[in-house]
């Protein structure tokens, strides 16, 4: 019974893990002092004036997340690369999520007189977000 409770635990934190977040940056500009991922806002469209920082890219990943909460925490995650460079915005240029389940047949031999088949599933729900860190110029 004890055995049971620790694997129905263990399956429960496994389920509500934590989200698989990356990000990274390349500077092609002057960096600024720090700014607060509130201050970040972002762009669809270049502003009429603005300084380049750096290149910016972010991903989320979780298998059981929807897709919306995934870009919600690629885009944090990239709002919090670029307040580090000192951007006030970013100029998005690519949002890509993917979304699907990897299945695996096998077979199985145990002993001479039996075989088994299994089958393994597994979510792949994945978001990459890229920008251009930018200072806008009022």
């Amino acid at each position: 019974m004890v055995n049971r409770v620790c694997v129905a635990v263990l399956t429960l934190l496994l389920l509500s893990g934590c989200t698989i977040v990356d990000s990274s940056s390349i500077i092609i500009g002057n960096t600024r002092q720090q700014t607060t991922v509130e201050n970040v806002l972002l762009y669809r469209k270049a502003p009429k004036s603005y300084e380049e920082i750096a290149i910016i890219s972010a991903s989320a990943g979780h298998d059981f997340k929807s897709d919306g909460e995934l870009v919600d925490e690629a885009l944090l995650r990239l709002k919090s690369e670029a307040s580090k460079v000192g951007a006030n915005g970013i100029l998005l240029t690519e949002i890509r999520e993917r979304s699907g389940t990897v299945t695996t047949f096998s077979m199985v031999s145990t002993n001479a007189n039996s075989n088994g088949f299994g089958v393994i599933s597994s979510g792949d729900r994945d978001t990459r977000v890229k920008g251009l860190a930018i200072f806008v110029l009022e």
